[in-house]
Parts: C-alpha cells; structure tokens; sequence
C-alpha cells in the first residue's frame, strides 16, 4: 500500500490557512500561541486517518473524549479521554484510528520555547 506524504501543520500553515477549519471560533491563534478549543466543533478538513502530518513546533494535546491510536515519530501509541500527549518539534504524527466521538484540544507555541527541553 501507498503510504501519503506528510502534510506540514506549523503554526504558519494553521494561522494563515483559514479554508481548511470550518469554524474558526473554536481555535485561538495570535502571534506567540495556538490553541484548539475542540477538534471536532472547528470542523478541520485537513486532518484524518491515513495521511502523516509534520509538526514543526512541539504540542500538547488533552484527549476529551474517545479513543484512539496514533503515530507519533512512528512508534503508535493507544489514546482515550482525560490523557495529555506532548509531542517535540519536528515530530511526524499520523491518526492511525479514531472513534467517531473522538476530540481534543490543543496547544502549540509559535516560537517553541515552552516545548523545548534542551
């Protein structure tokens, strides 16, 4: 099987792409962070199972509810509600298998000095 090429979602991408989030109410984005209120009320049409995607700045992701497994730097890991995910910079994450409830918030930050550990 094909596998897809990875997709970039830095933050520039997600600022400045407005056609590909159906609700922009339910993200927050400014200069220095960037923040998912809910992923299934924003309505992305970028994001689904199959297709890898480029993180260039770090995450932090709260599951809200159902489950899931997902590829973070190719190691697959099973995800449900009330977890926390961090995700480094320059991660390859892909959503190998989601619930249809499935939803979470995020948060990234443009500079990246939150998320880095060095």
């Amino acid at each position: 099987m094909e596998k897809n090429r990875p997709i970039s979602v830095a933050f520039d991408d997600i600022r400045y792409k407005l056609d590909i989030i159906n609700h922009l109410e339910y993200r927050f984005i400014n200069d220095d962070l960037g923040m998912v209120i809910s992923f299934i009320q924003m309505g992305s049409k970028l994001f689904h199972t199959g297709q890898p995607y480029r993180a260039k700045e770090g995450r932090i992701i709260r599951i809200l509810q159902g489950t899931g497994r997902i590829s973070i730097n190719l190691i697959e890991y099973e995800v449900s509600a009330h977890q926390i995910i961090i995700i480094p910079d320059n991660s390859l994450i892909e959503l190998l298998e989601i619930s249809p409830d499935y939803d979470f918030q995020a948060t990234t930050d443009h500079h990246n000095t939150v998320y880095n550990y060095k």
